[in-house]
């Protein structure tokens, strides 16, 4: 054979190993596991447990610590929670301080962002009561407690920035990651491996029942740990040679005195399920961490950061059986033992994000609309497209979804396609008409039932119906109907009535009591601007029935047909202890026939929060009424003020103390806001002055000043408990005591 057959031969032989090489290459790439295109060493499976998952830190942290690498977490539940976000690049550090900096009870609240509401929502979402949805008459329970919207908006801002980077790809993460939920439509495990991260772990930690489920087109996904409470087995499936498990779950009740009412009964039931294939998945792991946690409950999340000790005390037991293991597969201990952190020395969760100013968004549509036309919705996105995107600007247009009360859950994903990236709204809608029942008790009128009924039958144009109803000492029932031409514009019509006693002083003595009905019908129109203000005007016809009256006062029943106007500002972030905003709120009406007389009345408040602890609040209330107004006609002040048909509140006066045609009033509170106790989701203590200018009849420009302190908690079921201790500089004390929303 010559060189150059020679020659030629090799080259055909070197073509033929190259073509073989790269085509058994690429077949041999395309069948490896999806980790980064390479099989992961170590997995790491946190399990569920709720907050006993809290341990869950401290096991990361002495693994970090020792330089183990990890190079998958698989997390369900809490174990998802804690998991992601160290998948999603974050520090064991910034972890913890994420867990602690969390006020869990609020991100919890159902209740909307209250700047985003309108004026008509504003007050609804106020009172919260017990609320439940009809559809055509029908009772329609939500599919949760909470709806989840505020965890979801928390999970968002910590992990938009890492799924942007990853490319929904959770294996591009700084530490591939799989969560675990669990599809109720079919009852089967779902193992999460791309799309948003925060909806990832949202689904994983919705515990049927308490949290509303994350809907898809095709799913309900709920909490994984119903079907796999320790996925030792998607771990192993995913080709990890050696698995750490952290086993936090509660364990089964096996003594008859643990088990004490239907909701132990329900669990135990439900846990048997669970435990069955926690054991086998707990014999498939190389290591198993139990931290000890029998006296911890997994209920109390805003203490689960006290369990981390306990995670880092029980893993240094394992350290030493967990090298001895790796080094048998030739895994060395890592070289950078933590990693740096991202969050800033002055991290507050309530305004940081991590994202990323460089996302432009190419198209935009919205998932889970039956009731409601797309086009209404999608013509309000069409900001987003062609535009850097903004986090704020997200939140703030999911949060005005929400604040309509026509979804149950708005949730938001940025998808990265081969050509272009795609925002993804996606919506669980409510029945349209929402019905509010409650109980509320203050010393001022003892203990009263309240109903509210809401209906909207669109997004837009709309028409709206209220009905409201408080039935007790102080009766009373208003209903209003709104037809909405445009977003902004509507026509109104409006009839309301009460029936209450009065109560009459002279010289600051309680003398009587007599009884006041009125009713009123009002047809007007309404402008609202944006979410924070709007105004009405329009006219009235309104009928008073004075009965059981002394001679000071006198019986009446008098027609009086009046011009009215209201106008308002309210970007209060509260009603109740708010912590910043302003409220502005005047009324006026000009009465003609019988009685020709004006009156107005305005109220202007300042809201501030010079740390996020302390709340100061400076604000005044004014009246002025003509002379030739009847004295039942005057405004009625003193006492607490917590209904809007009673006595406007004067500190340190009894209800209805005051009659006047004419007053001035201005006060200043500091509320210091306190966790009292861990079950407790927002405490506080305050003090509070009022001083003013009173126009009497009896004694004209009387001074009053009242002064006093308050106690203030906020709870899930009974709604807000307020006590005051108060006084004038020349009375003694009174006590204000309410419990429940008031209307």
């Amino acid at each position: 054979m010559t060189d150059k057959k020679l020659y030629a031969t090799k080259c055909r032989i070197v073509q033929s190993l190259f073509v073989f090489v790269f085509c058994f290459g690429f077949a041999l790439s395309i069948t490896l596991p999806s980790f980064a295109q390479q099989k992961p060493r170590v997995a790491l499976v946190l399990s569920g447990g709720g907050a006993r998952g809290g341990a869950h830190i401290g096991v990361l942290r002495v693994l970090e610590r020792e330089g183990i690498p990890i190079d998958l977490v698989v997390g369900v539940s809490y174990g998802a929670l804690v998991g992601g976000l160290y998948a999603a690049g974050y520090s064991v550090d910034n972890v913890e301080r994420i867990i602690v900096g969390t006020d869990w009870w609020e991100i919890t609240n159902n209740s909307p962002n209250r700047r985003l509401s309108n004026l008509n929502r504003k007050p609804i979402a106020d009172r919260q009561m017990l609320a439940l949805r009809l559809d055509k008459l029908n009772l329609k329970l939500p599919y949760g407690v909470f709806a989840g919207q505020k965890i979801q908006h928390f999970l968002n801002q910590l992990t938009l920035g890492a799924i942007y980077r990853a490319r929904n790809d959770f294996d591009r993460l700084s530490t591939p990651f799989r969560a675990i939920a669990t599809d109720i439509l079919s009852g089967e495990q779902v193992v999460i491996k791309n799309g948003s991260l925060g909806t990832a772990i949202r689904a994983s930690i919705s515990v049927p029942g308490v949290f509303a489920p994350i809907s898809t087109e095709q799913t309900h996904l709920v909490d994984g740990g119903i079907v796999n409470n320790l996925p030792v087995d998607v771990a192993l499936d995913a080709g990890a040679d050696f698995v750490i498990a952290v086993d936090c779950a509660t364990p089964l009740r096996t003594q008859k005195h643990e088990i004490e009412d239907i909701i132990d009964v329900i669990d135990q039931a439900v846990s048997f399920r669970i435990e069955e294939k926690k054991i086998a998945n707990r014999k498939r792991a190389h290591v198993l961490i139990t931290p000890d946690l029998k006296k911890f409950d997994g209920g109390d999340f805003n203490l689960s950061y006290t369990l981390i000790p306990i995670g880092e005390k029980e893993a240094e037991k394992h350290i030493d059986a967990i090298w001895k293991a790796l080094q048998t597969l030739g895994i060395s201990k890592r070289v950078e033992k933590s990693r740096p952190s991202i969050l800033p020395d002055d991290f507050d969760f309530r305004t940081w994000v991590d994202i990323p100013s460089d996302i432009v968004i190419d198209r935009v549509r919205i998932e889970g609309l039956e009731r409601y036309s797309q086009e209404v919705f999608t013509s309000r996105l069409e900001k987003f497209v062609n535009k850097p995107i903004s986090f704020r600007k997200l939140e703030n247009e999911s949060g005005r979804f929400y604040a309509t009360g026509l979804f149950q859950t708005v949730d938001y994903e940025v998808i990265y396609h081969e050509n272009y990236t795609e925002l993804v709204f996606q919506v669980l809608e409510n029945p349209p008409s929402e019905l509010k029942i409650g109980l509320h008790y203050d010393n001022d009128f003892g203990v009263s039932a309240l109903t509210e009924l809401a209906h909207q039958n669109a997004y837009g144009p709309v028409a709206e119906f209220y009905f409201r109803g408080l039935l007790g000492n102080l009766n009373f029932a208003e209903m209003d109907l709104i037809f909405r031409s445009s977003k902004r514009l509507g026509f109104l019509g409006q009839i309301q009535g009460w029936n209450q006693d009065r109560l009459y002083f002279q010289n600051g003595q309680r003398q009587d009591a007599y009884n006041e009905k009125r009713f009123r019908a009002r047809l007007g129109m309404q402008v609202l601007f944006h979410s924070w203000g709007g105004f009405k005007v329009g006219y009235q016809v309104e009928h008073v029935r004075i009965r059981d009256a002394d001679s000071s006062i006198g019986n009446a029943s008098k027609d009086l047909p009046a011009l009215w106007l209201s106008a308002g500002i309210d970007t209060r972030d509260d009603a109740f202890l708010t912590r910043h905003g302003i409220y502005f709120q005047t009324q006026a009406k000009w009465v003609h026939r019988t009685f020709s007389h004006k009156q107005v009345q305005t109220q202007l408040a300042y809201f501030a929060s010079p740390h996020p602890q302390l709340s100061v609040g400076l604000w005044s209330h004014g009246g002025y009424m003509t002379q030739s107004a009847p004295i039942y006609e005057h405004f009625a002040l003193g006492g607490a003020g917590h209904f809007s048909n009673a006595a406007l509140r004067v500190v340190g006066l009894q209800r209805d103390e005051l009659r006047v045609p004419r007053f001035v009033s201005a006060g200043i509170s500091i509320w210091s806001h306190k966790k009292f106790w861990g079950a407790i989701p927002l405490s506080a203590v305050g003090i509070f002055y009022q001083g003013g200018l009173y126009n009497n009849p009896d004694q004209p420009n009387t001074r009053i000043h009242g002064f006093g302190i308050g106690g203030y908690i906020s709870t899930t079921f009974l709604g807000p408990i307020r006590i005051d201790i108060v006084s004038t500089e020349k009375k003694d004390i009174e006590i204000y005591t309410a419990v429940g929303y008031a209307f």
